[in-house]
C-alpha cells in the first residue's frame, strides 16, 4: 500500500526503463540525453543550461563563497566558458576546491584557449568529453558524419537546409539533423526553423572531426 517515487537515472532508450515502470501506484522520473519518444503517458520537461545568476550561484556553492563572490565577473566568465552546463560548472567548482592556491582568475586563464577547455573541464572521474562521448558514440555513421560538419557552418544557428547543402546528404541529412536533436546534441529554436549547437559540443564536435575524417583518410 505504499506509494514510491522511482528514480530511474540516464536512461539509454525506451527499452531500457519500460520494463521498470511498475504497475502499483507511484511515480517515476526518468533522466535520459535521449527524448525516449516512444514512452507512454510520459510528461516531458526538457532541461535548459543555466541562467547567469544559477551558474554563479551553483559555482559558489561548489568552491566557496568567498574566492566566488571575491570576483564575481571573473566567476560569470568562467560560467560563460562552461556555456553555464551544470556539469562544466561543477567540474569547475571542483577543479578550484582542489587548488586552493588558484584565483577565479587562474581557472579563467586556462579555460579561455579553446583547444584546451575541454582538457581543463576535467576531475576525477568527471569530464565533460566523456559525457558527450557517450551520446555521440550512439549515433549511426550518417549522424555522427553531419555532427561532425556542424562546426563548419557560419554564424551561431543554421538551418536544416545549410545542413543538407554542406553534407550533401540530401534528406538523409535532415534525418540525422532529427537524430543529433532527439539525442541533445544539437538545440532546436522555438520557432523549429533553425538549430544551434552548444559551445562546448562545437568543440567537441571539431575534436571528434579531426579524430574520425582524419581516420577514413
Amino acid at each position: 500500500g505504499r506509494r514510491y517515487l522511482v528514480l530511474l537515472d540516464d536512461a539509454y532508450d525506451e527499452v531500457h526503463v519500460r520494463h521498470l515502470l511498475a504497475a502499483r501506484p507511484c511515480a517515476v522520473l526518468v533522466t535520459s540525453r535521449n527524448v525516449l519518444a516512444g514512452l507512454e503517458d510520459a510528461c516531458r520537461v526538457a532541461l535548459d543550461v543555466l541562467s547567469d545568476a544559477e551558474a554563479v550561484e551553483m559555482l559558489a556553492t561548489i568552491s566557496g563563497r568567498r574566492r566566488v563572490f571575491d570576483d564575481v565577473r571573473g566567476a560569470q566568465t568562467v560560467t560563460q566558458l562552461c556555456g553555464r552546463l551544470p556539469l562544466a560548472i561543477r567540474i569547475a567548482g571542483a577543479r578550484l576546491v582542489t587548488r586552493p592556491g588558484w584565483t577565479v582568475a587562474d581557472l579563467t586563464a586556462r579555460l579561455h584557449a579553446e583547444r584546451d577547455r575541454l582538457d581543463e573541464l576535467s576531475v576525477g572521474d568527471l569530464a565533460v568529453r566523456a559525457a558527450f562521448e557517450l551520446s555521440y558514440r550512439c549515433l549511426d555513421v550518417d549522424s555522427r558524419r553531419v555532427f561532425r560538419q556542424l562546426p563548419q557552418l557560419p554564424g551561431a544557428y543554421f538551418s536544416a537546409a545549410a545542413v543538407e547543402a554542406r553534407s550533401g546528404a540530401g534528406r538523409a541529412a535532415q534525418r540525422a539533423l532529427q537524430r543529433l536533436v532527439d539525442m541533445s546534441l544539437v538545440e532546436a529554436a522555438p520557432a523549429g526553423a533553425y538549430y544551434r549547437l552548444h559551445d562546448l559540443l562545437r568543440l567537441f564536435a571539431v575534436e571528434c572531426a579531426q579524430v574520425d575524417d582524419d581516420a577514413t583518410r
